[in-house]
């Protein structure tokens, strides 16, 4: 007794227990779930044939679609077309109609879905029609006859302007029409519905199965025998899948077009769906064992194929979200998918990396071409005034002056429009700067004196193209009067700045200065208007500024003391 009592503390004991205590209610779920797994088998292979099938209809609707806006493009913007409307004169009615024609001969080719377009005018009971090479003679003559029925007769004209495609049986055989009614002319499409059908060798329908289209009525417009042979009602909602047939038994799944007065139907055999599933049912208890003595093995299969591969990733993703770029997964024997995953990786993180680089080259590139745009922001002004002193000047026949003037023109324009001048250097600049105050003299004589300071040394150092010139031209613009000269003082040198080496350009004037109000807002970089115009120039310098130097070079705009404007700029010399 006390041997049998001891055989219960045993190991082997324990591990028949706890595996029969795990795999038996296993056992019984797998079981049930067997049985369950018909039912649920049946209504998730419903829905994954709904999904295909609105998948195609979806694509015939699209298709549809193309046609219907091509129809309204014919009827209401093509001008051939509206050139045929109301046209009396046979010549006039005759060439527009070779026009359409040729252009429906060359559209039918794209709507390979299409059999037919047509054009019907009642006025002069003609047709414009183009076919499809399949079509036949004697199918042509029925479709315009039915047509021409519709126009003259009024027969079964609910399809005119209805904006939906009908189905209609014409000869035994089913055709989808849209037509369009504007004053005297019908203008449509038409194909045998057998067109429409898409390639669903996706769909499992299997040999015992088939798919059709029906109509509004339910009734089917092909495969009329497979239909009454196996007793199949269509009369139901098609929302929802259903079963139905006599002797077999089929699942019925069926979709609305959504452009068209018709449905597409499958019928797929219930046995070809569940054809399987007994045999997994048998093999459910013969896998369960397995699974009890491959458990251990497989974890340990797991753990160097799956667990270890993925540690090492993890490994290195958290080394990247550390904005290490740099680190790669170390390459393995492991499986082949890890493999592919790996080498995607590490060959997607190189393509990053190049991609880092490049849209910094790219944003790099964007502010040049800025750059350049802000470059080319000019005062039109200039070059009208330039123009009426020219003309005032060849009015008083000084061409002396006017040949003084046309040269400064020739510089002012040469150094404007050159091309790579973001930079140019000091003296460049500085000698545009003289240029522009020459012409600016022959316009307002004795009335303007200037002052550059500058050290030799400095001539050659690179600045931003266009910087000095621009505060020179709103001296002249704003401080200058009928009744007092302007003089414009220019001082460059070094200056050295928390430590940093500056060159410092202060551009003075003993104009009115600035308004406190705009200095304000300039100091703020905002782009405004005053009563003089815009301030687009001292804006202009700004963002320049802030592109080629970032943070690091200043525009500081103030009133002298003693009247005038007071402008520094500041730039990092390197």
């Amino acid at each position: 007794m006390k041997k049998f009592l001891n055989s219960f503390n045993t190991i082997k004991f324990k591990l028949f227990i706890g595996i029969l205590a795990f795999m038996l209610p296993v056992q019984i779920l797998l079981i049930y779930s067997s049985f369950y797994a018909i039912r649920v088998t049946q209504n998730q292979v419903a829905v994954s044939y709904r999904d295909m099938i609105s998948l195609y209809m979806n694509q015939i609707d699209d298709r549809l679609r193309e046609v219907d806006e091509y129809l309204y493009k014919l009827i209401g913007l093509d001008h051939n077309v509206l050139a045929m409307k109301n046209v009396l004169d046979e010549t006039e009615f005759m060439s527009a109609k070779v026009r359409v024609y040729i252009e429906m001969s060359r559209d039918i080719l794209i709507y390979d879905i299409m059999d037919s377009f047509f054009i019907y005018s009642v006025t002069h009971d003609d047709f414009v029609q183009v076919f499809d090479s399949n079509v036949e003679v004697e199918e042509r003559m029925l479709i315009n006859r039915y047509i021409r029925d519709m126009a003259l007769n009024g027969y079964d004209a609910k399809i005119v302007n209805s904006r939906r495609w009908h189905a209609r049986s014409i000869t035994d055989q089913y055709y989808l029409l849209n037509v369009l009614k504007t004053e005297d002319l019908y203008i449509g499409a038409w194909t045998q519905v057998d067109n429409l059908k898409p390639d669903i060798r996706l769909i499992a329908i299997g040999d015992s199965g088939a798919s059709f289209f029906i109509n509004e009525k339910a009734k089917p417009m092909s495969h009329f025998d497979f239909v009454s042979d196996k007793g199949i009602d269509l009369t139901k909602d098609l929302k929802i899948h259903y079963f139905s047939g006599v002797n077999e038994e089929f699942l019925i799944i069926g979709e609305r077009s959504g452009r068209g007065e018709f449905s597409m139907v499958a019928a797929i055999l219930v046995s070809s769906i569940l054809e399987r599933l007994p045999l997994i049912q048998r093999s459910i208890f013969w896998l369960s064992i397995a699974f009890v003595i491959l458990l251990p093995m497989y974890f340990f299969h797991l753990r160097q194929t799956i667990l270890t591969p993925l540690r090492k990733m993890i490994q290195v993703m958290k080394s990247i979200r550390q904005v290490d770029l740099n680190s790669r997964i170390e390459v393995n024997p492991v499986t082949e998918e890890f493999q592919i995953v790996n080498d995607t990786f590490n060959k997607m993180m190189a393509e990053i990396s190049e991609l880092k680089i490049n849209i910094y080259e790219e944003k790099i590139s964007r502010q040049n071409i800025e750059l350049m745009y802000l470059q080319m922001q000019v005062n039109p002004h200039f070059y009208l005034n330039t123009l009426n002193i020219l003309y005032s000047l060849a009015r008083t026949q000084k061409y002396g002056l006017i040949q003084e003037m046309v040269m400064c023109l020739i510089k002012h324009f040469r150094y404007m429009f050159k091309k790579d001048s973001a930079f140019v250097s000091l003296g460049e600049e500085l000698e545009h700067v003289k240029n522009y105050i020459s012409i600016q003299q022959l316009r307002f004589p004795d009335k303007i004196k200037h002052d550059i300071f500058v050290p030799d040394f400095l001539k050659d150092m690179r600045i931003p193209s266009l910087l000095i010139v621009m505060f020179v031209e709103n001296s002249v613009k704003y401080a200058i009067t009928p009744e007092n000269a302007i003089c414009i003082n220019i001082l460059i040198d070094i200056e050295k700045r928390f430590e940093i080496l500056y060159l410092k350009i202060l551009i003075q004037d003993n104009g009115i200065g600035f308004n406190e109000e705009i200095l304000e807002k300039l100091r703020n970089g905002q782009i405004l208007s005053d009563d003089k115009g815009e301030h687009i120039g001292i804006w202009n310098v700004q963002r320049r500024l802030k592109m080629m130097y970032d943070d690091c070079a200043f525009l500081n705009l103030t009133n002298c003391e003693s009247g005038g404007a007071s402008v520094e700029i500041l730039i990092p010399i390197d």
